[in-house]
């Protein structure tokens, strides 16, 4: 099995901008690939990452989220964000 990793160690926050997603990085063990991704949620300095795992043995449709989905998953960020500046 070959374990074939990429890591962005260039990332700088202050390249973000609110809806676009940096891969950090991909690592490709055989036929299964892991990505990590980092993205803004807002322009307040509020961060999110995204693991993806896919196997190319067995390939998928790309799931495309709807509006509705979008905004679910927006809304439970900022849900999280709320539990989490309270609880400090």
């Amino acid at each position: 099995m070959e374990l074939l990793p990429y890591k962005n160690s260039k990332i700088d926050i202050s390249e973000f901008n609110p809806e676009e997603n940096f891969v950090y990085a991909k690592f490709q063990i055989g036929d299964k690939m892991i990505a990590i991704e980092l993205g803004e949620l807002r322009s307040d300095v509020r961060f999110y990452y995204h693991i993806y795992i896919d196997n190319s043995k067995f390939p998928k449709k790309k799931h495309v989220m709807t509006e509705k989905e979008k905004r679910e998953e927006q809304k439970q960020k900022e849900e999280t964000e709320k539990i989490r500046n309270n609880s400090f």
